[in-house]
């Protein structure tokens, strides 16, 4: 059967050989609610193939995502690993890929994060405009609650519509899309790992030159000043008060050896409204028509209300 990539339109033409395809992989545990907007909005990029590691989910995360990739929507990979779930998960994922592709471009985004391209409306024309660069670094957008206590109705793109501005340390994260074969020896959280990091070449979202030596980069490191023009990462990291204290019982993706990251004093930090941003709430009405095709295809309707997935 062919996938369901394969039958989308923006795939209908093909494309030449000589470019290189483009994956997200993705680490996710209790993100039902949030799935199908995540999935769309990749899949409207332009994506080969979303490749999702999941592990010890308590809700309907496993369910969803193995009834999309029966769909041909995207591929699961489960996990028990808890020590460092976010790491294992990515990296097999990788490893995934590697098995079955050579030259390819690989993204890592959160559940919680979305890509945003502003020159581009295709991720593999975008990607391959960068192909002399072993690593795109692509600077955090961190939007707050926009004052909601609870989940509203609607996508998490139409609700939340103010980030911090880009003196705020949320605006200093970053998250990366490597290049293969190449420089990478594998993906991280953040940055990748280099197999030399002086001979490494890296960029930010525009195509200025970033210095590959800051390895293991961490969101507000004060070298990592941002860069927008080429694209941005949308990072919806806190959403409501109440989606807030979910995401902190959740526990974080780096394990539990890591200390608590999602206490009150974190939801103060960074629960700006500096700057005004309707991007990606321009988009909604092609994203949830994506979505209602997900619905269908993965035959949800069985299990699920649309107004679960904020359809």
């Amino acid at each position: 059967m062919l996938s369901w990539f394969n039958r989308l339109p923006f795939l209908a033409s093909g494309r030449p050989a000589a470019r290189k395809k483009v994956f997200l992989i993705t680490a996710m545990r209790n993100e039902a609610p949030y799935i199908l907007e995540f999935v769309a909005h990749y899949q409207l990029l332009g994506f080969d193939a979303l490749y999702f590691a999941t592990n010890d989910s308590t809700d309907d995360t496993l369910f969803i995502l193995r009834s999309l990739e029966a769909a041909g929507c995207l591929r699961v990979f489960e996990h028990t690993d808890s020590n460092k779930p976010q790491r294992h998960g990515n990296r097999l994922c990788l490893k995934k890929i590697r098995e079955e592709h050579t030259d390819f471009f690989a993204l890592n985004a959160d559940a919680d994060e979305f890509l945003v391209l502003y020159k581009h409306d295709d991720i593999v024309d975008y990607a391959n405009s960068l192909s002399a660069f072993d690593v795109v670094v692509v600077n955090w957008k961190f939007f707050g609650s926009d004052g909601h206590l609870t989940r509203p109705k609607g996508l998490v793109v139409e609700n939340y519509l103010h980030h911090g501005d880009a003196a705020h340390q949320g605006s200093r994260g970053v998250k990366s899309m490597a290049q293969f074969p190449g420089r990478v020896l594998r993906v991280g959280v953040h940055y990748p790992l280099f197999d030399d990091v002086e001979a490494a070449k890296a960029c930010y979202s525009d195509g200025v030159a970033f210095p590959a030596e800051t390895a293991g980069v961490r969101p507000g490191e004060t070298g990592v000043e941002p860069h927008y023009d080429g694209a941005s990462i949308h990072h919806y990291g806190l959403k409501s008060w109440d989606e807030f204290l979910i995401r902190r019982a959740r526990g974080r993706g780096a394990g539990p050896s890591h200390p608590e990251r999602h206490t009150d004093a974190y939801f103060s930090k960074y629960d700006r409204a500096d700057v005004y941003c309707p991007d990606l709430k321009l988009r909604a009405p092609a994203l949830r028509a994506r979505m209602r095709e997900l619905f269908a295809a993965a035959k949800l309707a069985d299990r699920f209300d649309e107004t679960y997935f904020g359809i």
